[in-house]
């Protein structure tokens, strides 16, 4: 079964566009990503979820898109098709005109390094994570915690983006690892996930968006 469909997604010339879908059943899963009947990308995998990352999307790229799954029985299901808009950036600053003029910036300024909210987040950052560029306390952040089961990592997910969790061993200790990737959802929530690292040492955790699956 389809648990979470493709959403829809605006982005502009240049900027990764992640679709994720979710399902459930009995793997391997069979998923094939489509441009309106145009096959783009076949995966097979044993996760029930699945990512297609248009790295470098060009106005040609909007148009429709949904994905076909087949599980190990051969049965299909295909979601409903969602959208990708790629809408303009005339001053070349990372940032969508409409994201600009919505959140009190000018489109026909360059001001993506700037942070107009003093929080440590440029304008360009906040536009990546959807906070608020003129707000200090709307800020993109993961946050840490220890209840009855064990410690947690918690954060905001914004609805249409994707998500991915890496940690390092330690500072400086060789690249970051993925730890989990989130899928694009219907609506803000806000997630925890728990920490099982069993290891007598201390993990480094950091948050991204868009995924890089």
């Amino acid at each position: 079964a389809i648990t979470v469909p493709p959403q829809p997604l605006v982005v502009i010339p240049g900027e990764p566009a992640v679709f994720s879908v979710g399902v459930s059943g009995t793997p391997p899963f069979t998923y094939r990503w489509r441009k309106g009947t145009v096959v783009l990308n076949t995966q097979v995998s044993d996760q029930p979820q699945s990512f297609f990352v248009i790295t470098n999307p060009v106005t040609s790229s909007a148009g429709t898109y949904s994905v076909q799954v087949l599980n190990l029985l051969g049965a299909a299901k295909t979601t409903p098709s969602t959208t990708l808009t790629v809408t303009a950036d005339g001053d070349g600053d990372g940032m969508s005109d409409a994201w600009e003029s919505a959140h009190g910036l000018n489109p026909k300024v360059a001001d993506g390094t700037l942070d107009s909210d003093g929080d440590g987040m440029s304008n360009v950052q906040e536009y990546w994570a959807d906070t608020d560029p003129q707000d200090p306390a709307n800020r993109f952040t993961l946050s840490v915690g220890l209840d009855e089961v064990g410690p947690w990592l918690e954060f905001v997910a914004k609805s249409n983006h994707t998500y991915s969790l890496q940690f390092l061993p330690a500072v400086g200790d060789g690249t970051w690892q993925r730890y989990l990737d989130f899928g694009t959802r219907p609506t803000t929530q806000t997630l925890r996930v728990p920490d099982t690292n069993t290891l007598p040492t201390m993990r480094f955790y950091r948050l991204i968006t868009p995924a890089k699956p």
